[in-house]
């Protein structure tokens, strides 16, 4: 399936300053008894950082813990990370889950240096890597307030022992969601890049002022298809061939305008090619940025130029119209990006969970190929109140 691009342009540099370093104590690192077990060390020299605590993501009657790890070695020889198990803080012997090495070569990616899946869970001397976690718990589990990483290494150098490390327990952020109403009307639309452990917004990331900020973390791009399972009909490369262009975009929530942008060009779809070039200030395209109340901001970006009905400081009442999906800015085809981040700034700020308050969703399937296609599995609707999609969901939302 060819993805939509992603909406906000991302830095290849790297400045980390850490939100929570998850130190160690003597207590927690008594050296285990088992052989057969890697011994718990507290020097094997490799940092555990995170920027921000578990977040609670609802989506199809689960529940997530959502958060990214960055991990540094301090040492001069190679390590290898070839497990984590995370555990429940108040109930240590409970394993919640565990991670094997392929699964941990799926989480991890570099930081400046070229990506190989080949040695996805190497950390080189001075190098760090970013473990994108994703935690997915049942419905009716109660999910922890505090959980332990129990992380295995291996050193790369002969006759080297695998250590483990432990860290203090982490808390987690249990509080539910911002619940909000839909951005659009009506069926068929696809959560293109929508919420999971591997979609181009997760593992979007912006640096300023020399913080790192993921305000894509929980971003959709909503596309429509029709009846062939494409979001086109006719010829690709004019907007007007694809079915969500040109739809009314709704505010999710009352609130007030904070930014505005109206006058940027369309492109041309698919066409790899962008109208204007691409930089902080024109990626998003023509835009609606609202201010929703306690700390929380929406985003509705790659507007079409001239349709936007609000200015800033405007006050915007839940459901009042705000423009039309267009194909602005960094998009390939019509779409509206859409996410809600934890600071008045669209890129500068971390995206926050939330979760729509009535929508239901079609059975469906991704048919690889050269472009968007996704194939409606029968009229079946399944409802769902106060969660958040899931990426490539096909959803219909209230008329």
């Amino acid at each position: 399936m060819k993805r939509v691009s992603a909406c906000v342009l991302f830095s290849s540099v790297f400045i980390f300053m850490p939100g929570v370093c998850l130190s160690t104590s003597a207590a927690q690192l008594s050296t285990q008894t088992d052989s057969s077990q890697p011994t718990l060390s507290r020097d094997t020299q490799v940092t555990v950082n995170v920027l921000q605590v578990p977040s609670l993501l609802i989506a199809e009657n689960k529940q997530y813990l959502v958060y990214e790890i960055f991990l540094t070695n301090f040492k001069n020889t190679s390590v290898e990370l070839t497990g984590l198990d995370i555990k429940d803080k108040k109930k240590s012997a409970r394993v919640i889950t565990s991670f094997d090495e392929a699964a941990l070569t799926r989480m991890m990616t570099p930081i400046g240096v070229k990506y190989s899946s080949d040695d996805a869970t190497i950390i080189l001397p001075g190098m760090q890597k970013i473990l994108y976690m994703w935690l997915p718990f049942d419905e009716d589990v109660d999910v922890p307030n505090a959980i332990r990483h129990v992380f295995t290494f291996q050193p790369l150098y002969d006759n080297a022992k695998s250590v483990a490390l432990a860290p203090a327990p982490m808390p987690v952020n249990t509080s539910d969601p911002v619940i909000v109403g839909a951005p659009l009307r009506g069926d068929n639309w696809v959560a293109g890049n929508g919420p999971s452990n591997s979609s181009e917004h997760r593992r979007a990331y912006n640096i300023g002022d020399g913080i790192i900020y993921f305000s894509q973390r929980y971003a959709i791009d909503f596309v429509k298809i029709g009846a062939n399972g494409l979001t086109f009909k006719g010829d690709i490369s004019k907007n007007a061939s694809y079915y969500s262009y040109q739809s009314a975009v709704y505010s999710v929530a009352s609130g007030r305008v904070i930014a505005v942008r109206n006058d940027i060009p369309e492109n041309t779809p698919n066409s790899g090619t962008t109208a204007v070039a691409m930089d902080k200030d024109t990626a998003s395209g023509n835009y609606v940025f609202v201010d929703i109340g306690d700390n929380h901001y929406a985003l509705y970006a790659h507007l079409i130029p001239g349709s936007i009905q609000v200015k800033p400081g405007d006050r915007v009442a839940k459901g009042q119209t705000l423009g039309k999906l267009g194909n602005s800015g960094n998009s390939s085809e019509p779409h509206l990006h859409f996410h809600i981040t934890d600071g008045p700034d669209i890129i500068y700020a971390n995206g926050i969970t939330y979760g729509f308050e009535d929508f239901s969703l079609r059975p469906s399937q991704n048919i690889d190929g050269s472009a968007i296609q996704i194939k409606v599995l029968g009229d079946n609707l399944t409802r769902y109140r106060n969660q958040s999609l899931l990426e490539n969901g096909v959803v219909k939302f209230p008329d």
